[in-house]
Parts: structure tokens; C-alpha cells; sequence
């Protein structure tokens, strides 16, 4: 009698509605999951810093200490390291290109500190170029020497030997070298463009 009576009574209650959800009930699955791998790149850089230039440890001076990232470095007295190929000791070579392009009126090479900075015909200089169409090399206030090219070049590569005081140019694409004695080397060299040709540009890399 008494289960009839629960049963009965179970029966006039009416079934309660579906719950309703209200905003943000749900996860926000594509706040998590869109853009997931660009989303954990952006937090991983903040994190880990990136250098586009790598020091090579291998290579450097025995008075130049290395960053453990082999970002940076600092001097401190010299170190006893192994005297591998690769190691630079007190060599005082500089090397640079040049991109010259379609310019037709550029010189490129160095100058000395003492350079005379005003005037048509300045002094102390060392270059090679193009005037007018012609290729030439001159050395100081010697007569230029006219070169011979069989094709023109795009990029010139100026080596400086500051400890055997040599310049050396080397026009590539047309395979033509040229040297020049030049200098006391305690003096301080700069490097030196010249370019007159409008609408056109040198490019040091």
C-alpha cells in the first residue's frame, strides 16, 4: 500500500527542465585550440632570445672570452688556449665587398686619416673604379693605371693588410686582381667609396 502511494504521488510531479547554460558554461575551445602552434611559438620567444650572428669559440683571439650563448664577448688577459689553424692570433687583415651594380662613375678602396678632405684632387687615397666608362687603379697621386676587363664587374673585394701595409682588389665576375703597395701601418685606415653615377648605389656587404 505504501509503494503504490509514493508511485502515485512520483507520477504528479511534473519532470523538471533541461538546465539551461549560460554564457561561458562551455570551454572556449577555440580560444585554446585556434592558432595552437602559433600561439605557443609567441610564448616560447619570450623565453629563448635569437642572435643571427654565432661566435665561434674555435676561432677566437686568446684574449677574448666567449658568452655561453656565443652572442657576446669580452676582453681579459690572455688565455692559454690550442693554437688550431682557426684560431686568429694579431692579424690586422680587413676584408669588405662592394656591390657596384650598373654604376658607371664609382671608386672604391681606403683612406688614410690624414686624408685631405677638400679640393678636387684629395690626397692619401687608394682606389679602384670606373671614370667615364674606363676601369682604373691609382695609388696616392701616382698616374692611374688603366685596366682591361673583358667583362664588367658587379662586386668588387677589397683586402687591407694593415701589418704588411698591401692593398689588394679583386674585381669579381670579371677575375681581375690587382695589389698596391701602400702605407706606413701605423697609420689609421678608413674605407673609402665614391660614386657619381645618378639613380644608382654602392652597396658595402
Amino acid at each position: 500500500m505504501r509503494l503504490k502511494t509514493d508511485t502515485q504521488g512520483a507520477q504528479r510531479r511534473p519532470l523538471l527542465d533541461d538546465p539551461q547554460l549560460v554564457p561561458g558554461a562551455l570551454i572556449d575551445v577555440a580560444k585554446h585550440l585556434g592558432n595552437l602552434a602559433f600561439n605557443i611559438s609567441n610564448n616560447m620567444k619570450k623565453l629563448f632570445s635569437y642572435s643571427p650572428v654565432i661566435l665561434d669559440p674555435n676561432a677566437a683571439n686568446p684574449e677574448l672570452v666567449l658568452s655561453d650563448d656565443l652572442t657576446s664577448v669580452r676582453c681579459e688577459s690572455e688565455q692559454k688556449l690550442p693554437d688550431n689553424p682557426e684560431r686568429f692570433d694579431y692579424c690586422r687583415t680587413h676584408s669588405w665587398d662592394v656591390e657596384v651594380g650598373e654604376s658607371e662613375d664609382w671608386f672604391v678602396g681606403v683612406a688614410a686619416e690624414s686624408v685631405q678632405r677638400k679640393g678636387k684632387r684629395p690626397s692619401c687615397l687608394w682606389r679602384i673604379g670606373c671614370f667615364n666608362g674606363n676601369y682604373i687603379a691609382r695609388c696616392l697621386s701616382d698616374p692611374s693605371l688603366a685596366l682591361t676587363l673583358k667583362t664588367k664587374p658587379r662586386k668588387v673585394r677589397v683586402h687591407l693588410d694593415w701589418y704588411r701595409g698591401i692593398l689588394s682588389s679583386f674585381l669579381i665576375m670579371s677575375y681581375f686582381y690587382i695589389l698596391c703597395t701602400l702605407f706606413e701601418n701605423s697609420t689609421i685606415y678608413f674605407p673609402l667609396t665614391w660614386l657619381m653615377c645618378l639613380k644608382t648605389k654602392l652597396q658595402m656587404c
